[in-house]
């Protein structure tokens, strides 16, 4: 080999070197420069993607704090208030779409809803007892085949009456 080398001439050396260089360099750049820097723009659309998803979650705990803040709830047992009313004004408060009221046999209201999510449904029965005087009667929820939203009815009547 080193015979080789030595009986090229000095051009042809250069003209070796160059293209030794150039294979190298184009070698380096197809795969190491590019899987970085693709693996650097994937997480950077990550990045971005997670903190559009912060910013969109801190914006819907704000407004669900301000509403909460801002709704007089009516006072535990106090029935001058119609069901209808606590429960309409206190499901929009949560974001929960109530697609139905009617009366129920226990003398309560049935409230249908569909596409609620559970945290936000366990939330607003929580605080329909605590704030409103509301008791659950009956529950009736399935999960939805194409998300994990619930779709169901609630059976609400004052507690103790």
């Amino acid at each position: 080999m080193t015979t080789w080398w030595t009986s090229l001439t000095t051009r042809e050396r250069i003209l070796i070197m160059i293209a030794a260089a150039l294979i190298f360099g184009l070698g380096g750049y197809q795969f190491v420069a590019r899987p970085v820097l693709a693996g650097e723009a994937r997480a950077v659309s990550a990045y971005r993607s997670i903190l559009a998803d912060k910013v969109k979650f801190d914006e819907n705990l704000n407004a669900v704090r301000s509403a909460d803040e801002q709704q007089e709830a009516p006072v535990a047992g106090d029935t001058s208030v119609s069901l209808e009313l606590i429960i309409s004004q206190s499901s929009a408060a949560r974001g929960l779409d109530i697609l139905r009221l009617q009366p129920a046999q226990s003398g309560g209201r049935v409230a249908f809803f569909d596409g609620a999510d559970p945290g936000i449904l366990m939330l607003w029965l929580a605080d329909l007892e605590q704030r409103n005087g509301l008791s659950v009667v009956r529950l009736n929820v399935t999960k939805r085949t194409e998300d994990e939203r619930l779709r169901g009815s609630v059976e609400l009547a004052r507690v103790g009456g």
